[in-house]
Protein backbone atom coordinates (compact mmCIF):
# COMPACT_ATOMS: atom_id res chain seq x y z
CA UNK A 1 0.00 0.00 0.00
CA UNK A 2 0.93 3.49 -0.86
CA UNK A 3 2.35 4.90 2.19
CA UNK A 4 -0.05 8.30 1.53
CA UNK A 5 -3.40 6.25 1.16
CA UNK A 6 -2.10 4.45 4.32
CA UNK A 7 -2.31 7.98 6.14
CA UNK A 8 -5.81 9.15 4.12
CA UNK A 9 -7.38 6.15 5.38
CA UNK A 10 -6.22 6.90 9.02
CA UNK A 11 -7.06 10.09 8.82
CA UNK A 12 -10.75 8.91 7.29
CA UNK A 13 -10.76 6.57 10.29
CA UNK A 14 -9.74 8.86 12.88
CA UNK A 15 -12.39 11.44 11.49
CA UNK A 16 -15.36 8.94 12.09
CA UNK A 17 -14.06 7.89 15.39
CA UNK A 18 -14.38 11.51 16.20
CA UNK A 19 -17.18 12.12 14.47
CA UNK A 20 -19.38 8.76 16.20
CA UNK A 21 -17.83 9.72 20.11
CA UNK A 22 -19.05 13.84 19.74
CA UNK A 23 -21.91 14.13 17.26
CA UNK A 24 -24.04 10.83 17.61
CA UNK A 25 -24.47 11.23 21.02
CA UNK A 26 -25.73 14.55 21.07
CA UNK A 27 -28.45 13.15 18.03
CA UNK A 28 -29.17 9.73 20.25
CA UNK A 29 -29.70 11.99 23.61
CA UNK A 30 -32.71 14.17 21.56
CA UNK A 31 -36.15 12.29 22.28
CA UNK A 32 -39.19 13.31 20.83
CA UNK A 33 -41.39 15.33 23.38
CA UNK A 34 -44.42 14.25 23.91
CA UNK A 35 -47.97 14.60 26.01
CA UNK A 36 -48.98 13.47 29.65
CA UNK A 37 -51.08 10.99 27.03
CA UNK A 38 -47.82 9.92 25.00
CA UNK A 39 -49.17 11.88 21.43
CA UNK A 40 -46.42 13.62 20.21
CA UNK A 41 -45.98 17.52 20.59
CA UNK A 42 -46.15 19.37 17.07
CA UNK A 43 -45.46 22.95 16.30
CA UNK A 44 -48.23 25.27 16.50
CA UNK A 45 -50.77 23.02 18.17
CA UNK A 46 -52.77 23.97 20.82
CA UNK A 47 -51.44 22.78 24.18
CA UNK A 48 -51.49 23.63 28.02
CA UNK A 49 -48.81 23.15 30.15
CA UNK A 50 -49.55 21.75 33.22
CA UNK A 51 -48.00 19.40 36.06
CA UNK A 52 -47.27 15.60 34.82
CA UNK A 53 -48.53 14.43 37.54
CA UNK A 54 -52.18 15.45 38.71
CA UNK A 55 -52.55 16.31 42.14
CA UNK A 56 -49.05 18.34 42.11
CA UNK A 57 -49.02 21.88 43.28
CA UNK A 58 -50.77 23.68 41.17
CA UNK A 59 -52.09 23.86 38.09
CA UNK A 60 -51.53 25.40 34.02
CA UNK A 61 -50.20 28.72 33.11
CA UNK A 62 -51.36 32.31 32.68
CA UNK A 63 -50.27 35.72 32.32
CA UNK A 64 -50.87 38.09 35.44
CA UNK A 65 -49.58 41.14 37.48
CA UNK A 66 -46.48 41.07 39.94
CA UNK A 67 -45.28 43.51 41.74
CA UNK A 68 -45.71 47.18 40.13
CA UNK A 69 -46.72 46.23 36.87
CA UNK A 70 -49.85 47.91 35.35
CA UNK A 71 -49.87 45.12 32.32
CA UNK A 72 -50.62 41.19 33.34
CA UNK A 73 -46.90 40.47 31.48
CA UNK A 74 -45.51 37.30 33.96
CA UNK A 75 -46.22 34.28 33.21
CA UNK A 76 -47.32 32.36 36.50
CA UNK A 77 -48.37 28.93 37.18
CA UNK A 78 -52.33 28.75 38.58
CA UNK A 79 -52.53 27.93 42.41
CA UNK A 80 -55.27 25.38 41.70
CA UNK A 81 -54.65 21.89 40.02
CA UNK A 82 -57.87 22.29 38.51
CA UNK A 83 -57.30 24.81 36.26
CA UNK A 84 -56.19 24.26 32.91
CA UNK A 85 -54.75 27.80 32.44
CA UNK A 86 -54.52 29.69 29.10
CA UNK A 87 -53.18 27.62 25.68
CA UNK A 88 -49.77 28.03 24.32
CA UNK A 89 -47.95 27.08 20.75
CA UNK A 90 -44.81 26.26 20.29
CA UNK A 91 -43.00 27.24 16.85
CA UNK A 92 -39.30 25.83 16.00
CA UNK A 93 -37.41 29.06 15.83
CA UNK A 94 -35.31 27.68 13.02
CA UNK A 95 -36.75 27.99 9.50
CA UNK A 96 -35.87 24.90 8.58
CA UNK A 97 -35.78 21.46 10.32
CA UNK A 98 -37.95 18.87 11.86
CA UNK A 99 -41.48 19.27 12.16
CA UNK A 100 -41.54 17.48 15.32
CA UNK A 101 -40.01 18.84 18.37
CA UNK A 102 -37.27 17.17 19.99
CA UNK A 103 -36.23 17.90 23.77
CA UNK A 104 -32.99 20.11 21.95
CA UNK A 105 -35.03 21.71 19.44
CA UNK A 106 -34.85 25.58 19.77
CA UNK A 107 -38.29 27.01 20.56
CA UNK A 108 -40.22 29.96 20.82
CA UNK A 109 -43.73 30.13 23.27
CA UNK A 110 -46.37 32.32 23.08
CA UNK A 111 -50.23 32.41 24.35
CA UNK A 112 -52.87 31.96 22.18
CA UNK A 113 -54.24 34.96 23.55
CA UNK A 114 -52.38 38.08 25.06
CA UNK A 115 -53.59 41.18 27.08
CA UNK A 116 -54.51 44.54 25.00
CA UNK A 117 -51.24 46.41 26.28
CA UNK A 118 -48.79 43.85 24.94
CA UNK A 119 -47.35 43.65 21.23
CA UNK A 120 -47.06 40.01 21.58
CA UNK A 121 -47.63 37.03 23.92
CA UNK A 122 -44.28 35.27 23.32
CA UNK A 123 -42.27 34.84 26.54
CA UNK A 124 -39.24 35.96 26.96
CA UNK A 125 -36.73 35.23 30.33
CA UNK A 126 -36.42 38.64 32.18
CA UNK A 127 -32.43 38.15 33.45
CA UNK A 128 -31.45 41.94 34.25
CA UNK A 129 -33.04 41.88 37.54
CA UNK A 130 -32.31 40.20 40.96
CA UNK A 131 -34.56 37.36 40.42
CA UNK A 132 -34.91 36.48 36.96
CA UNK A 133 -38.75 35.31 35.65
CA UNK A 134 -40.66 34.66 32.38
CA UNK A 135 -43.04 37.48 30.88
CA UNK A 136 -44.79 38.19 27.54
CA UNK A 137 -44.30 40.45 24.72
CA UNK A 138 -40.81 39.71 23.11
CA UNK A 139 -40.69 40.45 19.66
Amino acid sequence: MCPAFKLFVMLALLALFALSTTLLPLVMAAEQVADTSSNAIFPGGRFYIMPAIFGAAGGGVKFGRTGNQICPVTVLQDYSEAIKGLPVKFTIKQDIGPVIIFTRTLLDISFEYKPGCTESSKWVVIDDVAAPYVAIGGA
